[in-house]
């Protein structure tokens, strides 16, 4: 374990730089030095900058005030103190041994750091539940929080990777030469839509998943998925709902879900296939003018957001909408002068 520190020495003699720790849940007062790698020592009335490390295998050996018995339970155990030490490092005159007792309050001056330990690698993969195809892009939609555990309380970072070729799920492979190209390294999120962009066209490509714990451990990493983005020419031929494919630059969840309304329940009504086949004659023309104002595909996602939200959540929109139709109409009961 490394840490940068800034020394100074105001004194007229020699100082060491010491370590000492003990079990953040200790009620004790007292702490253990720890041997460092290497040692350092500051002259009188001077500064230097160094970087400390330490062996955390040193710091179990150490008696009394160290539990390290600890470090398999930082995750397991929820609402404990596992797998926290105080670490304390101050400069002294005294060249102390490791395995030393020593007190702050003797030894002032310096300053703490608290930090997490654990040996308890995470449980379970990402799944990679479908692929969307886009114009130099591709939406993965995944899911990690049903099936994954021991990742502690927060999720450091996702991790996206790129394969040559179809991998199955494996926690031995993540991240090891040869096997998986990091692609992204972005924001922890458990489930959704990941966003993967700059790719070439009419190219394959196999992704999968994994997510960092604040250990820096990796879960297991998801089995892949083919993409294989294409010019949005292409996907709009294919695809056929044009105004969204053209907003959007490619397939996306909310297009195919107005694409199932098309196909379930428009074209099995006179009606909606005299809709659909309206819009088949006036939306192709209308693609590349959204193709060519940004502004314009950003309405088209925005309403088409709104709309399937709308859809997708009928029954708490219709509530939500009873319940304001009832305050306002028992408002203007309200209103002086109604009998």
């Amino acid at each position: 374990v490394l840490i940068k520190l800034a020394l100074s020495n105001s004194t007229g003699s020699l100082q060491y730089l010491k370590a000492a720790v003990k079990t953040a849940s200790s009620a004790s007062t007292s702490f253990k030095v720890i041997s460092l790698e290497s040692g350092f020592t500051v002259g009188a009335n001077s500064t230097a900058n160094v970087d400390s490390v330490f062996n955390i295998v040193n710091m179990c050996l150490l008696t009394t005030v160290v539990d390290c018995s600890s470090i398999n339970k930082a995750i397991t155990v929820a609402g404990q103190n596992n797998g926290e030490f105080i670490f304390y490092y101050f400069l002294s005159a005294t060249d102390h041994a490791s395995d030393t007792s020593i007190t702050p309050s003797v030894e002032s001056g310096g300053v703490f750091v608290k930090y997490h330990f654990s040996d308890v690698l995470p449980v379970g993969s990402t799944t990679l539940n479908k692929l969307y195809n886009g114009d130099g892009r591709v939406f993965i939609d995944f899911n990690s929080a049903t099936n994954m555990t021991q990742m502690g309380d927060k999720i450091y970072k996702t991790m996206i990777y790129k394969h040559t070729g179809v991998v199955s799920a494996d926690a031995t492979n993540v991240g090891t030469s040869g096997v998986a190209n990091i692609q992204a390294l972005i924001a922890p999120t458990m489930n959704g839509l990941l966003d993967i962009q700059n790719l070439i066209n009419d190219t394959d490509y196999y992704f999968s998943v994994s997510q960092v714990n604040k250990f820096s451990f990796h879960s297991p990493m998801s089995a892949s998925l083919l993409a294989h983005p294409e010019p949005i020419e292409a996907l709009l031929k294919k695809q056929a709902c044009f105004l969204l494919t053209a907003g959007f630059s490619g397939n996306h969840p909310v297009v195919e879900y107005f694409r199932m309304i098309r196909d379930h329940y428009l074209l099995n009504f006179t009606l909606g296939k005299i809709f659909v086949n309206s819009y088949y004659s006036w939306a192709p023309h209308y693609a590349q003018t959204i193709l060519n104002r940004p502004w314009l595909a950003a309405i088209i996602r925005g309403s088409a957001h709104t709309v399937y939200f709308i859809l997708h959540h009928l029954i708490v929109s219709s509530m939500v909408f009873l319940v304001l139709l009832f305050l306002l109409l028992r408002r203007s009961f309200k209103r002086p002068g109604n009998v």
